[in-house]
């Protein structure tokens, strides 16, 4: 027994004696260790980083592309860089669908040596409509949370119905209908040739006419033009729904993202064929009051400031619908086609429709969900 506690002694002081050999090439190594961690950390905070979109603006279902740009600006390599951030579920990047909750974490790992940098890709699916703001990423070094600030904002507006089975015959309304009521000369739709009269443009004379009719009382004979309707065009979405139909929140959101994408097309649609356009909403806004309205208005500019405003609308019930309607007829508007989006139409309703098609406008009915009514 003494033999043996004699030889585990020699052992154990063995074992110390080689322990206090390699202890100061330990104590060596985990101080290079500390300052290779130091160095690194210090190194990534050098890092530049920045990240932009392919386009500032798209409209739901497209796609767009975010480029992130790191640049080591240190002697330090630096590998197994993990860049992470938080993405909105309303962006899917790379194709990968979010699963829950409202932003999903992403990781971009890069690797850097000195001096070098490196521009990488992703491709982001808008799924829903919204204006998405990107702050900051992190890098974690030593433990702790290195940012970079790298703000950026994508606007996603409304998605546009395709196919729409009652939406095509919106756009039809515009300039090419005939009307006996004079509102605009269509020089490429002739109707006759009739005598001259007070008033008469010169390019209108019809040279061969007036020569072949020299003999009679009329010397000069012009060009008669069919006229053609160039009507205003208003999208008024109703953001009431009846109380009796116990919708709840989720399918009312459903609700009116679908009338807002219904509203989004016809506007589209008008706002190409050239119309004036023009947009009405009963819900209260940010800085507004309780119902939203722009102007009648033409041109590409025009219509994106609409798109603008509807990709940030919060749905929150405003004005009554009818009132909305009192707003129009207070205008004393003409030739002004109006597409109502709404849920249901009650006699309050059916009297404004009345009276607006009484004094020159028509108006066109459409369910949120693009059905007609």
């Amino acid at each position: 027994m003494t033999v043996f506690l004699n030889v585990m002694a020699v052992r154990i002081i063995t074992f110390i004696a080689d322990i206090l050999k390699i202890l100061p090439f330990a104590a060596i190594a985990y101080g290079l260790y500390r300052l290779l961690k130091l160095l690194r950390a210090l190194a990534i905070g050098k890092l530049y980083y920045t990240r932009e979109f392919s386009e500032n603006a798209v409209f739901a279902g497209d796609s767009v592309y975010m480029t992130e740009t790191v640049y080591n600006r240190t002697l330090m390599p630096l590998l197994f860089v993990d860049i992470e951030g938080y993405l909105y579920n309303g962006l899917a990047i790379d194709g990968v669908k979010p699963k829950g909750g409202d932003m999903q974490h992403f990781v971009s790992r890069v690797h850097l040596l000195p001096f070098m940098q490196i521009k990488r890709t992703h491709k982001i699916t808008c799924l829903r409509r919204g204006v998405f703001t990107l702050d900051s990423v992190s890098v974690f070094a030593n433990g702790s949370p290195i940012n970079f600030e790298a703000p950026v904002t994508l606007t996603v507006y409304p998605e546009l119905i395709k196919n729409a089975p009652v939406l095509p015959t919106i756009a039809t309304t515009i300039g090419d209908h005939i009307t006996s009521r004079a509102l605009i000369s269509d020089p490429f739709s002739l109707s006759g040739i009739r005598d001259y009269r007070p008033g008469d443009t010169m390019r209108q004379i019809n040279y061969k006419a007036t020569a072949r009719s020299a003999y009679s009382p009329a010397a000069l004979k012009v060009n008669n033009y069919d006229f053609c309707q160039n009507y205003s065009f208003v999208v008024c979405l109703n953001f009431h729904v009846k109380w009796e139909d116990h919708v709840d929140l989720a399918d009312y959101e459903r609700i009116m993202e679908s009338g807002l994408s219904v509203s989004a097309t016809a506007l589209s649609e008008a706002s190409r064929a050239g119309g004036r356009i023009g947009f009405a909403a009963n819900c209260e806004c940010e800085g507004r009051e309780r119902f939203l309205t722009y102007k009648m208005n033409s041109g590409k500019h025009h219509f994106l400031d609409i798109m603008q405003c509807m990709a940030g609308m919060d749905f929150k019930d405003g004005m009554s619908y009818a009132a909305l309607l009192d707003y129009y007829i207070s205008l004393n508007t003409e030739n002004t086609l109006y597409i109502l989006v709404t849920t249901y139409i009650d006699s309050q309703i059916d009297a404004k429709i009345a009276h607006l098609r009484r004094t020159g406008n028509d108006v066109k009915i459409i369910g949120p969900m693009g059905e007609a009514i």
